[in-house]
Parts: C-alpha cells; structure tokens; sequence
C-alpha cells in the first residue's frame, strides 16, 4: 500500500476513534485494524501496536482473528515480552488452524528481528506465496473496513442531522401550535369581553330608555299640572285684580260724582269725602306716594318691576300706570292728572302697546292690570 493511502487509512482511524458519536464496537474494530496498521505499514510501531491490542483486549476480552493475535504476539516480541510472545505462539499453533500461513508469517518476523534467519527463511519459504496476498488482504480489508466505518459514521452523523432538523421542526411547530392556542385564547377572551360588553350596554341603553319614559311621562304630567296650575293662577289673578280694583270703586264712584253736574243739596253731601279722598292722591306728593307704595305693595311690588321694564319712563308715566292699576276711569284720570279724556286714552294705549312688546317674563302680569 503507498504512503498516500496509508495515510488516509490512519485521518480515517483517527476520526472514528476521536468522534464520540461512534459506537463502542465500531471503535474497537478501529483500535485492531489501526494497530495492524502500524506494523505492516512503512513506518512500524509496535509500541502504539501493543497498547492498543491490549485496550480491545480490555474491552472486549478477544480479538478478531489469527491475523490479529499473530499481530498481537508479534507485538509483544517487538516490546521486549518474549516469554509472553512465544506463549502466544505455541497456543496459536495449538489451535491447529488452518491459517499456518499467517502464524508463521508473524512468527518469521520476530525470527528475523531476533536475527534467527535461517528460521526466519525457513518460515517466509512456507508462506511467502501467502504473505504477500495475505497481508494485503488484510491491509485492503482493513481499508475497506475503515471506508465503511467511516461511510457508517457519516451515515450516522446524517442521522442524527437528520433527527436534529426533526427536532427542530418539531419546535416549530409546537412554537407555531402554542402560538395559535395564545391568539385564540386572546381573541375569544377579547370577543368575549365585548359581548359582555355590548350586553351591558344594551341592558343599560334599555334601562335608560325606560326612565326618559319615566321622565317623559312625568314631563308630560308635570308640564299638564303646570298648565293647570297656570291656568288657575290666571284666573285667580283676574279674580284678584277684579278683587283689588272693588276697592277702588267707591273712591272712583266719588270721584266721578264730584265731577259730574248734579244737583247742589248731593254735591254738598259727597263733597267733603270726596274732597279728602282726592286730596291724598292728587294734590299732595307725600299722599300720591304713599298711594303708589300701597299699589306696589298690594300688588307683588307691581310698580318696581315696571320701572326696572321701563326704566326710560318719567314718575309722571308711573304715576299714570299707578291710577289704571287701581282701576280709575279716563275722566277721573283726567281730572287727577290734569289731562284730556283722549290724551288719557292715547297715553293709555301708547304704554299698553310698549308693556305688550316687552320680553319681561311680569309682561303678562302687568297686562292683567292694564286693560
């Protein structure tokens, strides 16, 4: 065998005796044909040889064949083992094999390193047309062997590359799986949350339905009780001012008899009164307000809210507003304020007209007196 070729034999021993992913029996069958490597190959040692027969020794109790116990004791001899090398030997020949021809092979070997040629010579004659094929048999069946260890390892790297792509395969998808399974679950947790939501909701937007209703039909017999409350207070308020300006009547009677043509025995009797009840309201400014504080405040401070409404106006208007409030007829407002019956009609009608444009939420209250 060249050097090239041994020397890929021995990287590929190499690799399967350091590669930790080889089986122990592989290993073994390694350590033999690696050993026989060393002894047959260019540069011998039999050192390395021995240890490493004695490490599948070790390990596995036998070798496998007589070409490698010859090897074996050959190794021996070289070491300096003599006594064991022979008995090794001698139990060799014992077995009577049929493989004499690689026992003496070896054996002519130790002969010839001990210098015993003619032992050695007797030895090759009866082998030498074996050894030759014999120990490159073995050399290329130690090839082989070591090719198809190696076509072994790297069948078994495959596989176990194999079973990592599988795994991580497996990761992934079991990744992806529980991936899917987080998602649902936030989804349907999520959707879950807005039914209950939505149901709420709804529950919520029926209750308040339910009281506008409440409020709606309470509004609406409110809003009823208003009107007839309003409707009563109308008419309590004509019935009040109908009322008050009763009071007036005689006052207004009196006026209008004084200043009326009549006979001169009924002026006479009436005319004292009425010239101390007009007196009070007409000539005196003391009495003319103390008659408009007893309007307004008869009359729920009437007169100041006129003159908050009409604050443009003279206290001559107020005066005027005060004497229609109380009921006076034109003629008697006429004589009280020094005017004409029509510039009493015609400044009557001019502020009516005003206090009906008002925004004033009295404007009603001040119509009802002033019709």
């Amino acid at each position: 065998m060249g050097l090239r070729r041994q020397d890929e034999a021995i990287d590929i021993f190499l690799q399967l005796l350091n590669n930790p992913g080889v089986s122990d029996n592989v290993k073994v069958c390694a350590k033999e044909d690696y050993a026989l490597l060393l002894l047959t190959g260019a540069d011998r040692n039999a050192k390395e040889a021995l240890a490493l027969f004695r490490e599948v020794l070790a390990e596995s109790g036998r070798l496998r064949s007589t070409n490698y116990w010859g090897a074996y004791a050959y190794s021996l001899a070289a070491c300096g083992y003599k006594k064991e090398s022979d008995q090794l030997f001698s139990q060799l020949y014992a077995l009577q094999s049929k493989d004499y021809s690689v026992v003496d092979a070896w054996k002519a070997a130790v002969c010839k390193d001990d210098g015993n040629y003619r032992e050695a010579l007797f030895l090759m004659e009866n082998t030498l047309s074996h050894q030759d094929s014999l120990v490159r048999m073995s050399i290329s069946q130690a090839t082989m062997r070591a090719q198809k260890d190696h076509l072994a390892l790297k069948n078994t790297q495959l596989q176990i590359e194999d079973k990592n792509h599988q795994m991580r395969l497996m990761v992934v998808i079991f990744v992806l799986f529980f991936a899917l399974i987080v998602l649902y679950l936030y989804y349907r947790g999520r959707n879950e949350r807005l039914s209950k939501e939505r149901e709420e909701l709804s529950a919520l937007n029926q209750e308040a339905r339910h009281m506008l209703d409440i409020e709606k039909a309470h509004a609406e017999n409110v809003s009823g009780q208003l009107e007839e409350k309003d409707a009563a207070l109308l008419s309590l308020r004509k019935q009040f001012a109908s009322m008050y300006k009763a009071q007036y009547k005689v006052l207004n009677d009196l006026c209008a008899a004084y200043w009326s043509p009549m006979k001169k025995d009924k002026k006479d009797v009436i005319y004292d009164e009425v010239k101390r009840q007009v007196n009070v309201i007409a000539n005196d400014e003391a009495g003319q307000g103390k008659f408009i504080s007893l309007v307004n405040a008869s009359l729920d401070n009437i007169v100041d809210k006129l003159q908050q409404d009409l604050p443009n106006h003279s206290t001559q208007d107020f005066r005027f507003l005060t004497y229609i409030i109380a009921g006076f007829d034109a003629k008697t407002i006429a004589n009280l304020m020094g005017y004409s019956v029509g510039t009493v009609y015609t400044k009557k009608n001019r502020l009516k007209t005003e206090i009906s444009g008002l925004s004033s939420p009295n404007r009603a209250f001040y119509l009802e007196y002033i019709d």
